[in-house]
C-alpha cells in the first residue's frame, strides 16, 4: 500500500480484471517468500520478507483436488525498492485508491469482493493499514 491506494495488477489471462498480486507458493518457500517472489514477478517490486506482514486468511473451495489457502501481506510502499511495472503475470501494474478504481471501467477479481461487496478494496486497504499500524 501507498498512502490510501493499493497496489494492482491486471490479470494477463482476463484483460480488464485487476486483482491484488498473488500466486502460488514454490516447494521450499515459506509464504512470506513466496509472497516476495510474486510480487516482484507481478509488479518490479522487490521487498524482504520479513516486512512483510500478515493481516489475513481464508480456504476456498477444492478445485480439481486441490485445496487453495489464500494469505494476504500487507507492507508500505516505502518498504519495497524498485519500480512499479507490470512483470510475467499481468499486462499492467498501478496504485490505485479505492474511489479512483471504482470511477474506472475495470473489474476487481478478487475472493474478497464475494464476502465484501464492492467496498471489498476499502476493506482490504483498512485492514492492510491496521496491520502495518500494530
Amino acid at each position: 500500500m501507498d498512502g490510501d491506494s493499493l497496489l494492482l495488477v491486471e490479470d494477463f489471462r482476463s484483460p480488464g480484471e485487476w486483482k491484488l498480486p498473488s500466486g502460488r507458493m514454490e516447494l521450499g518457500e515459506s509464504p512470506r517468500e513466496g509472497v516476495a517472489r510474486e510480487l516482484e514477478e507481478e509488479t518490479g517490486l522487490a521487498v524482504d520478507p520479513a516486512d512483510l506482514t500478515y493481516f489475513y486468511d481464508e480456504s476456498g473451495e477444492p478445485v480439481e483436488e486441490q485445496y487453495m489457502v489464500g494469505i494476504d501481506y500487507a507492507v508500505h510502499r516505502s518498504k519495497t525498492t524498485g519500480t512499479v511495472e507490470a512483470g510475467s503475470d499481468a499486462t499492467r501494474a498501478r496504485f490505485f485508491t479505492p474511489a479512483e478504481f471504482e470511477a474506472s471501467e475495470h473489474v476487481i477479481k478478487y475472493t474478497h469482493v464475494d464476502r465484501f461487496g464492492t467496498d471489498s478494496l476499502e476493506w482490504l486497504l483498512a485492514e492492510a493499514r491496521q496491520a502495518i499500524e500494530e
